[in-house]
């Protein structure tokens, strides 16, 4: 007889997105930045230059109110891709959470031509 029950993939075999996204959302929710810091590094150390990955880290970290941590990621993104237009507008709005709103400005007045 065959067997029917459902086997769960080994986590490597995972999206790497979906894995960043899962272990740091727990962290975050617990109020555990450092933790989630410890889950999303790894990741990104794997692929350093995945958007798609420094971008769910900023959603992350700005979703929970970590936005010196967003700043970071959102750092590293814009060394990738500097006029990636929504890592400007969180660049910017992140700036403004922290009190940095001269750091704001360069980012936002990149958003249109003046």
């Amino acid at each position: 007889m065959k067997s029917t029950a459902r086997t769960n993939p080994p986590a490597s075999s995972l999206n790497p997105t979906n894995l960043l996204f899962a272990e740091a959302s727990a962290h975050l929710a617990s109020r555990d930045p450092q933790g989630a810091e410890a889950a999303i590094e790894p990741i990104l150390q794997k692929d350093p230059t995945n958007e798609n990955l420094l971008a769910t880290a900023t959603q992350l970290y700005m979703a929970y109110g970590y936005y010196t941590n967003a700043l970071a990621a959102i750092d590293r993104q814009l060394k990738i891709s500097p006029t990636n237009l929504v890592a400007l507008v969180n660049k910017g709005y992140s700036c403004l959470q922290v009190e940095a709103f001269e750091q704001a400005i360069p980012p936002l007045t990149k958003l249109w031509p003046c």
